[in-house]
This record gives C-alpha cells, structure tokens and sequence, in this order.
C-alpha cells in the first residue's frame, strides 16, 4: 500500500482518513481533475496545498484560477494550541498571521494558512470554501446522516463547478489521460 497526503486524479473515487486535520478538496470542472489532500500539521508546512495545484497543472492541464476547493472539516485555530511551533519563529515567516501567541502556548491556523497557499498557487478567493465546523469542540459534527455544514460545503462546490462547467469552455484540453499517482516530497 502506497501511503501519501495528496491524491490527484481525472475519474474514480479518492478517500482521505482524517480526525482532527483539515482535508483540502479540489476540482476543475473543466478538465474534470480533482484531489483530496490531508493538510496534517507537516504537509501544511511542507506546502501540499501550493504543491498539489502545480501537480495537477503539470499532470491535467489544470488552470488554478478555474480550481474550486473546499476546506475542512478541521481543528480551527482557537482549538490547535502548540508549545512551540518552529515554521512561525522567523521572523520573515510567512506563518505569522496564522499564529497567535496565547497563554499556553501557540495557536496555529492550519486552515487559514492552507487557504493562503491555495491562493498563492493561484486559486480565486471566491472559489475557496471553508467548512465551518471544529473537529476539536464540535464532536457531533459528523454523526448524523446529513451535517448540515458538510451539506453546504458540499452544495456551494458542486453549484461552483456547475457554473463553471457552464460559463467556460477551453477549447482542446492536453492530456487526455485519466489518472496519475503523483508522490509529494
């Protein structure tokens, strides 16, 4: 078995196990590429988020500014307190609006910091949602049928690809293959 934190493919089904982590979904509705990425503490500062849009351009043909994502479920930052957090102690670090200093500790942004990596790979802001839920305190978030945050998240990216599957239309897409394993170092 094959272990990674990022999985990019054009059709079939991807599964991502997460608990508390933030899980990071993309799709092009025109190329119709997505990934699912598990944005644990070291992929987030390892850059996945960032890493994944360019695999899926180099591998799809994906344009970033045509991704719709969708991040989350997650521990938010209010819940993700570390004693230390190295990434944020330079102090041209990019983390340090994704930290905040608290009594016990540092508070860490993992969502936040994922979503400004999305949009520094060139993703739209307005294709970004983010589930409100926190895995952490939220514990009843995902045992009902239907959490009605999931649901939402879940409709707004399928209505996004609508639109964009309906307002656009690339002509001659490359690579017409259908999957790639691709390894995130």
């Amino acid at each position: 078995a094959t272990l990674a934190e990022a999985l990019i493919a054009r059709d079939g089904f991807l599964f991502v196990a997460s608990a508390d982590c933030p899980t990071v979904l993309l799709c092009d509705p025109l190329t119709k590429a997505f990934a699912l990425i598990h944005a644990s503490r070291e992929s987030t500062v390892r850059e996945i988020a960032r890493k994944t849009v360019e695999l899926m351009t180099g591998a799809f043909g994906v344009q970033p500014g045509d991704l719709i994502a969708g991040i989350g479920p997650g521990i938010r930052q209010e819940s993700y307190v570390l004693q230390t957090f190295a990434p944020a102690a330079a102090a041209d670090s990019p983390w340090g609006p994704f930290c905040r200093l608290t009594d016990e500790g540092v508070a860490v942004d993992l969502i936040g910091y994922n979503r400004f990596l999305l949009i520094a790979a060139g993703v739209r802001p307005e294709h970004i949602d983010v589930a409100p839920v926190d895995t952490f305190t939220d514990r009843d978030w995902g045992l009902g049928d239907e959490d009605p945050a999931i649901q939402l998240l879940l409709e707004r990216l399928l209505e996004g690809a609508r639109q964009r599957q309906h307002g656009l239309a690339r002509a001659g897409q490359a690579d017409q293959g259908h999957e790639r394993n691709v390894g995130i170092e």
